[in-house]
Parts: C-alpha cells; structure tokens; sequence
C-alpha cells in the first residue's frame, strides 16, 4: 500500500501509473479501461483534500454540493442536480436516486425507533474508543438483487477507528474512477471523517481508500495522451496547505446546510452573505465554504451570458476567502494563471 501526503498527490500519482502500468485491461458493459484490482492507499493528511489540477479542473462548487447532499440526508435529484446535471441520467424517476448516500448514511434506520447509522456509530465509539464495530453500510444486501436501477452506490462501507487519540477512517468502494470519482470521493469522505471528529471532540488521522476496481476510462486516456503532461500537476505557485474547519464543525453545519438551501433555490444572488442573520457568531472557516457556495452561484447565473459581471463576482468571493488553498483551488479551475 502506498502512502501520500494528499488528495492531490494519490489523484496525480495513480492518473500516470493507471495510464502506463495497469494490472489489466478489460471492457466491463464494452467500455475499454485500464484497471487495478484490490488498490489501495492512504493519506498521511486528510485535511489537504483539495485538487489543484489545471488539467482535471476539479469543482470544489461541486465537491461541496455533494458533500451537503450527503449530510442533509438527501436524496433529491433537484438538488444534486443542481451542481451536477449528468446525474439526471442515473435516476430511476426523474425525482430521486436510488444510490442516494445520505439517506443510507444519515436517515436509514433499522427500526422506527431507532438511531441513524451515523448516530450509532457515535455511540458506539464513545462506548468503547477502541471499537472495530463503527461501520456506515452503504451498499446494501438488496443492491445485488435490483434489476430495474440506473445508480448502484459505488462505496461498500465507511469504517471509522480511533487510534491514538485520532479519528481515522477508511472507504471502501467496490468500484471507482480515478479521473470522474476519486478526487471527489475522497474530497467528500475526508469531511466526513472531519465531521465525525468533531462530534467526538478528537483530531484527525490518516485517512485511506480501498477500490474493488480502481479504472480510466479511455476517454481519459485519450486526454492525457492529447495534452502535455505538466498540466496534469499542481502549478509551481499554489502552495499546498490544509482546509480548515473547525472543532465545532457539527454544530455549525447546520448554518452551511440551511444557507446551500437559501443559495440554491433562489432565482438572485445576495451580495453579502454576513446579511444573513444566523452569521454573527459563526467561524471564518464556515463563511469561507457559504462564499464558495456563492461563487457557485454566480457562475450559475453569470459565467455564460455576462463575463464582466462574473468576474466582479468572483473578485468579491475570493477577496472574502480567508483560506488560501480554497482560492487557489477556484483559480485553478477558472483558468487563472500566475
């Protein structure tokens, strides 16, 4: 198993070795891949989950919605569509998603009176710290017996163990793209993993991804065949630096799942999110994730019908950004170079 510093340092390093070195070659459904079979890796620093590949263009908009979809227990095609519309081809119903985490993770009980899996799981720890038994089940028993469904969830179980003081986790997928699914995956689960930590007051430790299938898509072979290769990097002058949130992060996410809400259905966008009443007493940390919120929405708007106006926009998002790696990561993806 191998061992990286970062989301970013495991996306790049696996993109090259997938492209040159695969275990196999196959075509699952006839699509073509380049695959590795039981990978796994880990990271040293969860918090440093941000991709910062001009190539990839990774969406932390994006990262983020999904993330909030997740919590919030969701499994809305509206919503998640929202920042992401190729999900419309995976629903069953044009309403929902079958696969939808959040309502396995967050919202799934076993009995009417019982506990979510996630409540379960923080029970089970404060009972015992040293407990192998916090597992967040995902894939379920009746997944392999439904025929008539567009989006089996790709992740098995989340596992979650304390050591040494630290909260550490691992996923486990049973299938995964190393271009499309892993840097948001991997986004998504290290702020589970930092939001389970902040409901049992510790510190984070390593974080690591398990794939059945770990595969690229010929079409992105094709991309990085097509490009020079040094796009695929981090650019020399974004420093990489974790994203902070904060000890408390469980109780202030509800701010971040209500404003998402406000951000998303409506049809204006606010220019002054401290405006918003419940901001007073809230963390830097968390205006930062609700500003990237904001940028999202102004490109929504803006980006294809008024360049100009965009840009003052995003000016004032990442002017009101503290962080540092998050603005970097907006540059990236727009292009920016310095």
């Amino acid at each position: 198993m191998k061992t990286y510093m970062s989301n970013m340092h495991l996306f790049q390093s696996s993109v090259i070795h997938l492209k040159s070195e695969p275990e196999f070659k196959c075509k699952p459904r006839g699509m073509f891949i380049h695959e590795d079979i039981g990978w796994r890796a880990r990271i040293k620093n969860p918090k440093d989950r941000l991709i910062y590949s001009p190539l990839r263009k990774w969406d932390i908009v994006y990262g983020l919605g999904e993330f909030l979809w997740y919590v919030s227990g969701n499994e809305s095609l509206d919503m998640i569509s929202y920042y992401a519309p190729s999900y419309k081809r995976f629903s069953d119903n044009k309403k929902t998603l079958y696969g939808a985490y959040g309502p396995r993770i967050f919202g799934e009980k076993i009995k009417p009176q019982s506990e979510s899996g996630w409540k379960s799981i923080i029970r089970t720890l404060k009972k015992d710290p040293d407990s192998r038994q916090a597992i967040s089940l995902i894939w379920r028993e009746k997944d392999m017996h439904e025929d008539n469904t567009k989006d089996y969830p790709c992740t098995v179980y989340l596992h979650f163990f304390i050591r040494e003081e630290k909260l550490c986790m691992i996923s486990n997928m049973r299938s995964n793209d190393i271009w499309l699914g892993v840097p948001n995956d991997i986004f998504c689960f290290t702020m589970l993993q930092e939001l389970m930590a902040s409901e049992l007051g510790l510190k984070i430790g390593f974080y690591q991804h398990n794939d059945g299938s770990l595969h690229m898509y010929e079409s992105t072979i094709s991309k990085l065949n097509s490009n020079p290769q040094i796009d695929l990097y981090t650019p020399s002058w974004v420093k990489h630096t974790e994203m902070n949130l904060i000890s408390n992060f469980a109780e202030e996410l509800k701010f971040l799942i209500k404003y998402e809400k406000e951000v998303r259905e409506s049809a204006h966008l606010n220019n002054n999110i401290s405006t918003h009443h419940y901001c007073k007493n809230i963390s830097s940390e968390l205006k930062d994730l609700m500003w990237v919120l904001y940028y999202g929405k102004a490109r929504k708007i803006y980006k294809n019908v008024n360049e100009k106006l965009f840009q003052t926009y995003l000016r004032v998002a990442l002017d009101k950004i503290k962080q540092d790696c998050i603005k970097n990561c907006i540059l990236v993806y727009e292009g920016v170079t310095k």
